[in-house]
């Protein structure tokens, strides 16, 4: 089975003394033949392993309308079904809880095409627009975790077939997937 893997690092695309650019582009797939396929990068730092393959991305709430979960899932994959929910860090000490079905009010689909072929779909929305959307969407945190000191930890979890393909392409690497 054919794989793709690489690695760039600071180091090596500038001077080391001088400064590198503040943001980082991660490959997570590439497309070969008008097949989509996952690519990894390999790292010792789990933080710094990308998410491979296309993906997408929904919110769990709970039934009181409060966001308790990040849930990213492999493109084309349905959102989690109306049941108990593992909730598990991406990256953490492997501990786990559960939302039960009862208290997942809502799942609401986070990704959203605005361009095809390079075209917009829609017309772009104003600031004061952007800026109402945001606050709704911090109201709906809980009040622990939008707290400025110690706050609750909001949790981002992967899917389990998302988490099988990561799995899969670190060991087809000869590395570890982080629990």
């Amino acid at each position: 089975m054919p794989r793709l893997a690489y690695g760039v690092g600071t180091r090596l695309v500038t001077s080391h003394g001088d400064p590198a650019l503040g943001g980082v582009y991660k490959l997570a797939a590439i497309e070969i033949d008008g097949d989509w396929r996952p690519a990894l990068k390999r790292s010792d730092s789990p933080g710094k392993v990308p998410i491979a393959g296309r993906k997408q991305l929904w919110r769990v709430y709970d039934d009181g309308g409060t966001a308790r979960a990040d849930v990213i899932g492999m493109s084309g994959e349905d959102p989690p079904p109306g049941r108990e929910l593992s909730v598990q860090p991406i990256f953490g000490d492997g501990g786990s809880r559960f939302l039960s079905a009862s208290e997942v009010g809502e799942i609401e689909p986070l990704h959203e095409v605005v361009f095809t072929g390079g075209v917009r779909l829609a017309p772009a929305a104003d600031l004061d627009t952007l800026r109402r959307r945001r606050s709704a969407d911090v109201e709906r945190l809980s009040p622990e975790t939008r707290e400025l000191v110690s706050p609750a930890v909001y949790d981002v979890v992967l899917t389990d077939r998302l988490k099988r393909l990561q799995t899969n392409l670190m060991n087809d690497l000869g590395g570890e997937q982080p629990s």
